[in-house]
């Protein structure tokens, strides 16, 4: 009987010690994460896909840039193992840019051929499914295309 009693407590110690290893484990890859993807406040998430043949990190680089934008991250995600509804074969990567309102950069990664699956800006997900959506658009862009309008008119 004490035997068994002896089994089971030390077993039970050896699962509350790799119970405890895990937890350390865990916050060891958080800090890890949190210092590869640092938190920042104007920034936008995208997640975009294309054909593993045309792939290139400087086109992405470059479709950023003319947009006045700057890469701050830009991370390959997939490569085959895409979720269903996806084309195998694609390349899916994680970008982050330095713009809170990023719609310029979407649309430029769209004319070098990526496809946008998602985005994120502060913490909210952006509708790219159609392209730029009306409360995306940055205030500004809009009152200089009214303003453009009635001077047409």
């Amino acid at each position: 009987m004490r035997v068994q009693n002896y089994r089971e407590i030390t077993k039970e110690k050896r699962i509350l010690a790799s119970k405890d290893d895990i937890k350390r484990q865990t916050a060891d890859s958080e800090a890890k994460l949190n210092r590869l993807f640092p938190e920042i406040e104007d920034s936008t998430s995208i997640t975009a896909a294309i054909g593993m043949a045309n792939y290139s990190a400087s086109a992405i680089a470059r479709a950023v840039e003319d947009c006045n934008a700057h890469l701050l991250n830009l991370n390959v995600t997939a490569d085959g193992a895409i979720p269903s509804g996806y084309d195998a074969g694609e390349v899916v990567v994680d970008l982050r840019v330095d713009m809170r309102h990023a719609m310029g950069v979407i649309r430029s990664l769209e004319r070098y051929g990526y496809r946008v699956l998602a985005a994120t800006s502060g913490g909210r997900t952006v509708d790219v499914a159609d392209g730029a959506t009306e409360d995306v658009i940055d205030e500004t862009l809009r009152e200089r295309v009214n303003f453009l309008l009635r001077l047409i008119d």
